[in-house]
């Protein structure tokens, strides 16, 4: 339902048929079975959004505003693989079904607020909370709980330490342009989860301490803004031991279709 040219609140209703195949320590070899997490149930959600940006993507004008209200129900089934069965001291956690409910609030905005002739400075701000239960394992537990995507690549990357059910995070960009069509852009980002989700022994997941680790993000990099869409290329880092570095050209749009409980 559009409330003026650029705001409106939309409801959604979604069934969820969502099937993840995975390993427990991030190995495989032949012959190996995977672990199995299927979930499947509804989701609605109510939405009140609002965008004013001048582009897709890489705005440099504008803003815009997002908050949902989200009720997730559905029946999680698990099935163990085989990858942990020669580790010394692992006992093999059984297959199990149980069903899972929980409610959720999130909120984003982003706002280039200050103009100075080249510079051009925004920031953004989201904040999830959420009752969201522990699944059966620590790897399923992450693959439904809610992420934050700072940088372009995000959501190609599976970041296990910017997830968490209930978070806040933001971040500043800086954006200078060089010449007509062309800028050069400076973003850094905080992660801080209320409580980060740990391993706990083989595969079982845990709660670490409230308020206790904070993750970060950035990217420094060129954009031109051709009339088929932007043309990129950025330094990306992340708090990561194993993604931390990494170099992203692309040209034209990056268009992700949405996680099935998002």
């Amino acid at each position: 339902m559009p409330l003026n040219y650029n705001t409106k609140i939309v409801l959604h209703s979604t069934f969820i048929n969502n099937n993840d195949r995975y390993s427990p320590n991030n190995t495989f070899a032949v012959g190996d079975l995977l672990d199995q997490t299927t979930f499947n149930g509804f989701r609605g959600s109510l939405n009140f959004e609002k965008n004013s940006l001048n582009r897709k993507q890489y705005a440099t004008n504008g803003q815009s505003f997002s908050l949902s209200f989200n009720y997730t129900t559905g029946r999680e089934n698990y099935n163990p693989g085989n990858i942990l069965r020669n580790t010394p001291g692992f006992v093999k956690i059984p297959g199990s079904s149980q069903l899972r409910h929980w409610g959720s609030i999130k909120l984003t905005q982003e706002n280039y607020f200050l103009h100075i002739k080249k510079y051009t400075l925004g920031y953004i701000v989201e904040g999830v909370i959420s009752d969201q239960p522990l699944f059966s394992n620590y790897y399923s537990t992450l693959l439904v709980a809610p992420a934050f995507y700072p940088l372009q690549d995000s959501r190609s990357l599976f970041l296990d330490k910017f997830r968490a059910k209930t978070y806040a995070a933001g971040g500043i960009k800086n954006i200078y342009n060089v010449k007509k069509n062309l800028d050069f852009r400076l973003e850094g980002y905080l992660f801080l989860p209320h409580k980060e989700y740990e391993l706990n022994g083989f595969q079982d997941v845990d709660y670490a301490k409230a308020i206790t680790k904070v993750r970060y993000a950035g990217t420094a990099g060129l954009v031109y803004h051709s009339p088929l869409g932007p043309v990129s290329l950025s330094y990306n880092l992340y708090n990561d031991a194993v993604k931390r570095n990494g170099v992203l050209l692309h040209i034209g749009y990056l268009i992700y279709n949405k996680r099935s409980i998002e």
